[in-house]
């Protein structure tokens, strides 16, 4: 992923030039991953913020951004209400972090809008002067990150740093070593794993300019003193305002692309990052159909969340419930004190056998008796206690829900043709998200890819929801191996049992289901294998939705074996 460290700060950088001080006109939500402002500093000038995982970005652009969901997301509204009007007074951005934070003056008070551009994990998180969030692009539930939750009303925490080199405060000595110790076989893959803030792009030209060769690596002081250089110089050009480029049509970097041959020098690193994302939508030849189902499915996501939201909001702790009990028997025991008109009943826990010394302040209704006051209590604690029990359930329904059209977003990323494309569509109108339309033919159904392993061992693998459960639960046998990359969505893998399962093979297997998930532009990539007999069908679940245990788990790169076929 090109917008890393190095590019964050060439963005700081001319945004601080271009836009400080400013003043915030309109914003609009361009897409359910991506927010548009239209800031005044001196001229009209237009930022657009993507938080798309496949390929997040911040850049400045001529065309002025335009509504693409139906209504205003809540993060929408609350962008008008605290930063529409504001002045955009500063941007920083923590060392080596992929992140960015705008800072507005406005009526409402000081705001921070969080740009986290970190691949898969991307948000645009609004913070108020407390630092609490106020709400955020993408909400990230205990259920999904227990460390890190993005939650309204959460305060805000940044990311964890890397346990990585400072690429600032690089010694040879001590490069050297960690490039020794590293297990991994290629240069650009040693340096990436082992230097903070880098892309593999980054390595790649690093590892180049010291070399001559992106992969080739003999240890020698005078390779780690060309490294310490070359990650200086990267730097150094980063910080030029006339050193933005473009490669390779879908590459681009604030230092010269030289391990990539041909590049082209532009104006700005923004008009660097659109013209890359403007090759990367034209390469796509089934970009408009993708684009319209992508929108389908963004718009069941917002449902989702919002219905989430409001399911967690109504949920009460159980000391709350029972108070609201104790509150009703309080005032229907002590109805006789009560006069009309009575805005309020105080009253010693320790009346009602409370093992505590609290005063009680129940709040009345002046216009009701005592007697209705308390059932009207009453009332409130049964429909508390029944959310009790109900409201869990249906948090964790709805939590299914979103893991499904997750994995849906992932199938159509990872569709080669329109057929693939229109299965999801049609997954949505089977599932009930979708009113079916009598004029449109159902799409065929693919079939899983069948290939083979360097041995010889025949692997089977599911390019969407449907092919992952015929994969897994009509074509596999309970003694082969099921791989899956960890905790996101994407491909069944199927490796054919044997009585000696190689090393290669796994290793063959393991690095497809990697790049067939949504984790595919991540530079290692966790994956889950066992047996296929520990892996069951979710309670409930939607097609390709699965519980498995008994798992080993392996770190590879991803690798596209499809396309070397």
């Amino acid at each position: 992923m090109p917008f890393d460290t190095l590019t964050t700060t060439a963005v700081r950088l001319e945004l601080i030039k271009q836009i400080i001080p400013g003043r915030v006109q309109r914003i609009v939500q361009s897409s359910a991953h991506s927010i548009g402002l239209e800031i005044y500093a001196g001229s009209r000038t237009n930022l657009l913020i993507s938080a798309n995982p496949q390929n997040p970005y911040i850049a400045l652009t001529e065309e002025k951004p335009r509504r693409g969901t139906k209504a205003p997301s809540p993060l929408e509204q609350l962008l008008r209400k605290y930063v529409r009007g504001a002045r955009l007074v500063s941007i920083e951005q923590p060392e080596l972090e992929r992140i960015l934070t705008f800072h507005f003056e406005g009526p409402e008070g000081a705001t921070l809008l969080v740009c986290e551009m970190m691949g898969r994990l991307s948000n645009v998180i609004l913070v108020d002067s407390e630092g609490l969030i106020l709400d955020s692009m993408h909400r990230v539930p205990a259920s999904v990150n227990r460390v890190r939750t993005i939650l309204p009303r959460k305060p805000y925490a940044p990311p964890p740093p890397q346990d990585k080199l400072n690429p600032l405060k690089l010694v040879s000595g001590e490069l050297g070593e960690a490039l020794d110790s590293s297990d991994r076989d290629a240069l650009w893959q040693k340096v990436v794993d082992i230097i903070g803030g880098l892309s593999p792009l980054a390595a790649r030209e690093i590892a180049f300019r010291a070399s001559g060769s992106t992969t080739d690596y003999t240890p020698s002081s005078n390779l780690y003193d060309q490294i310490t250089q070359a990650t200086a110089s990267l730097w150094e050009q980063s910080l030029s305002s006339d050193c933005a480029n473009i490669a390779a049509q879908k590459q681009y970097a604030p230092y010269l692309l030289t391990h990539l041959g041909d590049y082209e020098q532009v104006g700005s690193i923004s008009e660097a990052i659109l013209l890359a994302e403007t090759a990367r939508g034209k390469s796509d030849m089934y970009g408009q159909a993708r684009t319209r189902v992508r929108a389908l499915l963004d718009d069941q996501k917002g449902k989702l969340e919002g219905k989430l939201a409001s399911l967690q909001d109504s949920l009460v702790p159980k000391e709350e419930i029972e108070r609201i009990q104790q509150y009703g028997n309080a005032v229907f025991a002590m109805a006789y004190e009560i006069v009309p008109g009575q805005t309020e009943l105080m009253v010693k826990a320790s009346l009602f056998d409370m093992d505590s010394e609290e005063t009680w302040h129940i709040p009345l209704d002046p216009a009701l008796s005592a007697s209705e006051n308390a059932q009207q209590l009453f009332a409130k604690y049964r429909k508390r206690r029944d959310a009790a029990f109900q409201v869990p359930e249906l948090i964790e329904q709805t939590r299914e829900e979103l893991a499904f059209i997750a994995q849906l977003a992932s199938d159509l990323n990872l569709a080669k043709d329109r057929n693939q494309i229109d299965q999801v569509e049609q997954a949505l109108i089977e599932n009930g998200y979708l009113k079916p339309d009598k004029k449109r033919s159902r799409p065929k159904r693919s079939e899983p890819h069948r290939l083979e392993a360097p041995d010889g061992t025949i692997v089977l693998m599911g390019r969407n929801s449907q092919e992952n459960d015929k994969v897994t639960f009509h074509l596999a046998n309970s003694s082969d191996i099921w791989l899956h990359a960890h905790g996101v969505p994407g491909s069944h893998v199927i490796l054919r049992s044997s009585n000696a399962l190689s090393d290669d093979a796994l290793l063959f297997a393991a690095e497809l289901a990697a790049f067939y998930s949504s984790a595919q532009d991540s530079n290692r990539v966790q994956v889950d294998f066992c047996e296929r007999r520990y892996v069951k069908h979710m309670p409930g679940g939607k097609p390709g939705m699965v519980t498995y245990t008994h798992e080993q788990t392996i770190v590879v790169e991803p690798q596209d074996h499809l396309e070397k076929e």
